[in-house]
This record gives C-alpha cells, structure tokens and sequence, in this order.
C-alpha cells in the first residue's frame, strides 16, 4: 500500500553526512516503497554496464553494491527481474552517465598538467588487452578490486570498478609522465 503523499515524511537520516559517490537517499516514491525502501528512504539506483570476463556485457542499475561485498543485484534495463551478480566474474564496473554514450566520442587517454586527479594517476592493463588510464586512491591486489576515475571529465564513465581478477598489470605513473603526452 503507498503512503499517504500529505503526511509528514520523518526522515532519519536527516543531518548525517552521506558520501555521495557512495549513495544518495531520498524519499521513497510508491513504486520505491513497495520494492526498494529502507524505511522511508531509498538508495538511488546507479546507473552501470557490468563487463563480464568471459566478454558479456549488461546494462542496468544497482543500488547495493559494495566493493567488500560478495554479490550485488543488477536491475536490467527495461522489466526483468533482478539478477544478483558476483563480482568476482566480472572484468569491471563502470558507472556511467548514460547507457548511451556518445559512440563517436574519442575518450581523452592522455595525462595532461591540469587534470584534476582524485589520487594516483595510473594506467591498468586487462587480461584481453584494454587499457584504461585514471587515477586511483586506494589500490590492494588481494582485494576484490578498486576505483578508478577517469582522467577525461568529458568520459561517459563516472568512475570504474576494476576487478582485480581482471587485471594484467598496473602501473603507477609518476606526475611528471602523467603531464607529459
């Protein structure tokens, strides 16, 4: 049954600070309440293409995933039901904009002097030979994985989740390669 849309909504969470790259709550809608809600707040749904590696790709959102977790639920785009996913069979998360992108976009994979990095720039090699450069703040290869941002602001991807599992190589490149072409 929905809440009555007059009544007061108590929130209580109101004044605790929440990490915004981590989750984001407001008021439940109808829908939300009677399928995600916790309380009277919901996690948003963010919005992610999930790499598998053996090369399938899915798009949907999630509003449980953890990077110490075992599983999370992927929302596929459109009805389906939810389909809850390990990561350790995946290649990489990304968090992205849009499911659409821009296809004839060239993602910048260059350092340039006034990137504004979030932590050590770095370039990850994949097992299938893609490349992604970013920076990372926080890098353990016996954990499940770790964050990567993204150097070109104008990227799809918001940030990605590389699985360790994944990776042929990381390699830390220092400020002054970084800037340099």
């Amino acid at each position: 049954m929905c809440p009555d849309p007059t009544a007061s909504q108590h929130s209580p969470a109101a004044g605790l600070p929440i990490n915004t790259m981590v989750a984001r709550l407001v008021p439940a809608t109808c829908r939300d309440a009677e399928t995600r809600a916790s309380g009277d707040l919901v996690m948003l749904h963010a919005k992610i293409v999930a790499r598998f590696a053996d090369g399938t790709t899915v798009k949907g959102t999630t509003n449980n995933f953890q990077t110490t977790g075992a599983s999370f639920y992927l929302f596929p785009e459109g009805d389906s039901a939810p389909t809850e996913i390990v990561p350790a069979s995946l290649k990489a998360i990304f968090f992205v904009k849009s499911f659409e992108g821009e296809p004839e976009y060239k993602e910048r994979k260059e350092f340039e002097p006034d990137d504004r990095l979030q932590g050590r720039p770095v370039e990850v090699e994949f097992n299938d030979g893609e490349l992604l450069t970013g920076s990372i703040s926080d890098y353990n290869p016996r954990t499940t994985g770790f964050f990567l941002f993204p150097i070109d602001p104008d990227s799809n991807n918001q940030k990605v989740f590389v699985v360790n599992s994944a990776v042929k190589s990381v390699r830390f490149v220092s400020p002054e390669q970084a800037a340099t072409p």
